[in-house]
């Protein structure tokens, strides 16, 4: 069976158009349209700790054109990283991917750790999808509450979580 020309450059340009399984660090960074951005977090495991601390943040966010450029890697680390203590660098952007590690203070009554979550994303013009996997290592305490802790999903495998942005409108 022949092929014609044309079919292949068609095939390619559509190719191209949608991606073609590039690598979003390679392309040219996109500043986000600024304008009305709603936030929802998913993830795996039954974890009051994830589930509840991120809704004393914004679930929704006007960007402004000021904002734009530095929004995704910005708002993504504040969103994963749960409380006002947390350490790490501003998360790393190179093209449409952005990257970061958040390590944060667990305390939970007589049961002290480190929180660390570790996260990777791309960036489009109306939207922001964040992957990121989180896991506790308990540095002390001790009792029944310890042990719990110690058995949960988020201290023995991790807990997976997804974070998207996505435009819903102008401010």
């Amino acid at each position: 069976m022949r092929v014609s020309g044309l079919k292949i450059v068609v095939a390619g340009l559509l190719c191209a158009l949608a991606a073609c399984g590039g690598d979003p660090a390679a392309e040219a960074p996109i500043t986000v349209t600024p304008g009305l951005y709603e936030a929802s977090l998913t993830g795996r495991g039954n974890s009051p700790f994830f589930m509840a601390a991120p809704a004393a943040l914004d679930k929704r966010v006007c960007v402004t054109a000021d904002e734009a450029q530095h929004f995704p890697q910005m708002y993504a680390r504040k969103y994963l990283a749960m409380e006002g203590a947390c350490g790490g660098p501003l998360a790393e952007r190179a093209g449409n991917r952005i990257s970061g590690k958040v390590v944060c203070p667990f305390e939970r009554g007589s049961v002290i750790g480190e929180l660390t979550t570790e996260f990777d994303g791309t960036v489009s013009a109306e939207a922001v999808a964040v992957e990121a996997v989180s896991k506790l290592a308990i540095t002390g305490g001790d009792g029944d509450k310890r042990a719990r802790i110690e058995d949960s999903a988020l201290a023995k495998d991790g807990v997976d979580l997804k974070l998207d942005i996505r435009r819903v409108g102008d401010c």
